[in-house]
């Protein structure tokens, strides 16, 4: 295994689709509820933006991954509320104590969606993760998903990514698991009180520290001892996606109203934060020219004059988008917008396309 951070790599734009398989055994995740404990903490410490970090363990078969050590975000990680990029330098350095010391594999990563209401990997997650397994010679890759619920609690979701074989790299589809929770702290998580050379590997550089304190898993209801790892069993804690217009639309406000035009256009959904941010998730963008689609997030900001502003959209990568670029509750803007969206994405992925054409080459 290595420890490399998942990294973008351009490739991923435009990976096949994974091959199906219908022998696969049930993915699980055998994990102290410690650990869960901790991934929750980073997740509540960020409630309106993405955070995550890395996991460490051991294949106890080929579809049961013991997880033996949850590791949060770095000093320096990158975010935004649809992105996040963990300090390398940081996870280079834990990661090493954790594999050389201790003798673990680097078999995952966690991240969240905060108050998104996406429970599983998003499709630009599937691109990258799909697109290092060759690149960092992975068969098999764990990835955590967290949502922040309504009522504030965070559920998780765990999936599996493998590959068939490791010669042509055809990806398997992926499967979502369950968790097989242990009781109380992990001895890796206690080990690390008691050596002070190796708390200080996990501890300098890290974002932030949690206290351990009492662990008290989250009961999921008729089913005695589990802990809500799973927003899809738990429908009240999913945000709402605001679709296209409605015959009753002229009733619902003005904003409303315009970000349905706007996704109406792009085929896309909408989520509004709680300090009125618009968040807008397009499953395929056409680029200007209509001839690559791939999958984009762009973010608007109340402007002064009581429109919504484009601050940025990414595409993989982040794209500056024109400062005049403002929505308007008017036809023109709508179709300006969209038109300086495309042609933005148009030249990224011009960029990225020659990009990768060379690295085949060569």
């Amino acid at each position: 295994e290595t420890i490399p951070r998942m990294t973008c790599n351009s490739m991923g734009l435009f990976f096949s689709s994974p091959a199906c398989s219908s022998s696969r055994k049930p993915f699980k995740v055998i994990i102290h509820e410690g650990e869960l404990a901790q991934i929750r903490k980073w997740v509540k410490r960020h409630e309106e933006i993405e955070t995550g970090g890395d996991l460490f363990g051991l294949w106890a078969e080929d579809n049961t991954v013991v997880v033996q050590f949850a590791l949060g975000p770095g000093k320096g990680s990158r975010r935004t509320s649809v992105s996040f990029f963990q300090n390398s330098k940081y996870l280079g350095k834990a990661g090493k104590a954790l594999t050389e010391d201790f003798g673990l594999c680097h078999i995952g990563e966690w991240h969240s969606h905060h108050r998104l209401g996406i429970p599983e990997p998003s499709g630009g997650d599937e691109n990258t993760v799909r697109s290092n397994m060759p690149q960092y010679g992975w068969k098999r890759f764990v990835v955590f998903i967290a949502n922040i619920g309504r009522d504030d609690s965070v559920g998780l979701g765990c999936f599996l990514f493998e590959a068939e074989d490791t010669t042509y790299w055809r990806p398997l589809e992926m499967l979502r698991g369950e968790f097989e929770c242990l009781p109380k702290q992990s001895p890796l998580r206690l080990y690390a009180l008691l050596d002070p050379s190796f708390k200080a590997e996990i501890e300098e550089g890290a974002e932030s520290i949690n206290e351990l304190g009492e662990v008290k898993p989250e009961k999921r209801p008729g089913k005695k001892g589990h802990i809500l790892t799973d927003l899809a069993e738990a429908p009240s804690t999913r945000r709402e996606k605001r679709r296209f217009p409605t015959a009753d639309s002229s009733q619902e406000d003005p904003l409303t109203l315009l970000m349905n035009e706007f996704c109406n256009r792009l085929k896309g959904h909408w989520t509004r934060t709680k300090k009125n941010k618009v968040v807008v998730e397009i499953d395929e963008l056409t680029t200007q020219n209509e001839d690559r689609k791939c999958p984009a997030s762009i973010e608007f900001f109340p402007a002064k004059n009581g429109y919504y502003k484009a601050d940025v959209c990414y595409l993989k990568i982040p794209i500056m988008l024109p400062d005049d670029l403002v929505l308007r509750r008017d036809e023109a803007s709508v179709d300006s917008a969209v038109e300086k969206i495309r042609e933005a994405a148009q030249t990224v992925a011009d960029e990225i396309f020659s990009q990768s054409a060379g690295e085949t080459k060569v």
